[in-house]
């Protein structure tokens, strides 16, 4: 989720240099088109203002891989549940289930779900790929797989279009966790996609879950529910991970959490996990988004994620 300073510079001195080229002939600005189901009721929740873009520090992990420009395909139709990922994972590869807390099953639930970045936030990007686009594609299936195919599940949107809260990063950010205070969330996902920034080679999903007293055990199971579920796909699991701030601290001296959504949603007693699905600048990453169908399947590996954490019941 990391806006590179270095290319930034270089995109802006190619726009002077070529006149001010408009959006439609600067490639690295054409955003992904979202289609939203004509079936589906959108609750808006917010202003449109301006956010300062949002960095969280990839891991350092770098494996090899090669380079090549690659175009986010427009989207032509809602999908369909892929029968099986393209590259399935043989039997001997198959991971084991994780074995974490879960809710008991009944009763319902409210989560908020909450797409990363939007507006003039892009987060990270890659060619055409930009997270924003994509987080918000993720978020708007889940919020669908969720309310359609399971029962006992209030979901509610921190955003369902290209939009930001504030022209501040903290302020967006408290602002997507208010949504879940005033709406009684039980759990905050936040969605996002990675970038490291460098060589482009790191890759997998990665979990940051609060570590907060009281909340870790739920952030954990859901973390890696999530991630066990990515990985049937073939994404590797770069596991759940924890930070904690150097410079925040709880009322009993104890450090918060390093990252704001993690941070703020503790403070509101609510567990939260930011989910960095894959890296965007890897070419052999995107292998599991070049696709409507694998937007769609991870999504879906999301959503079943959550469904085994609160015990939903499937239509």
């Amino acid at each position: 989720m990391k806006l590179r300073s270095k290319t930034l510079a270089v995109l802006l001195i190619l726009g002077l240099l070529t006149g001010c080229a408009s959006t439609s002939d600067t490639t690295n600005t054409t955003a992904p088109i979202v289609t939203i189901p004509s079936d589906r009721t959108i609750e808006v929740i917010g202003s449109e203002e301006t956010v300062i873009p949002i960095t969280l520090p990839p891991l350092t992990t770098q494996e090899e891989a090669t380079l090549a420009p690659e175009t986010l395909p427009e989207v032509t139709g809602q999908p369909t549940e892929p029968a099986a990922p393209t590259d399935p994972v043989t039997p001997a590869e198959t991971p084991a289930p994780p074995a974490v807390t879960t809710l008991p099953a009944g009763g319902t639930h409210t989560i908020v779900i909450d797409p990363g970045h939007g507006g003039i936030d892009w987060g990270t990007y890659h060619n055409d790929y930009v997270e924003k686009d994509l987080s918000l594609k993720i978020g708007l299936y889940l919020q669908q797989i969720l309310t359609t195919q399971y029962t006992g599940m209030n979901v509610v949107m921190t955003r369902t279009e290209d939009m930001h809260y504030s022209d501040h990063n903290v302020d967006d950010l408290q602002k997507r966790c208010d949504i879940a205070r005033d709406y009684g969330a039980e759990m905050l996902v936040s969605l996002h996609f990675n970038a490291d920034g460098g060589e482009h080679v790191s890759y997998g999903a990665q979990v940051w879950a609060s570590c907060q007293p009281g909340l870790q055990t739920a952030s954990d199971s859901l973390g890696e529910l999530v991630l066990y579920n990515l990985s049937l796909l073939g994404i590797r699991n770069r596991k759940v991970g924890h930070r904690l701030s150097e410079t925040q601290f709880n009322a009993d001296g104890t450090p918060k959490d390093y990252y704001a959504i993690n941070r703020h949603c503790a403070e509101y007693g609510i567990s939260s996990i930011i989910v960095e699905h894959l890296f965007i600048d890897n070419v052999n990453e995107l292998q599991f988004i070049d696709t409507e169908d694998k937007i769609y399947a991870i999504a879906l590996a999301d959503a079943k994620a959550i469904a085994t954490y609160f015990n939903l019941s499937h239509v």
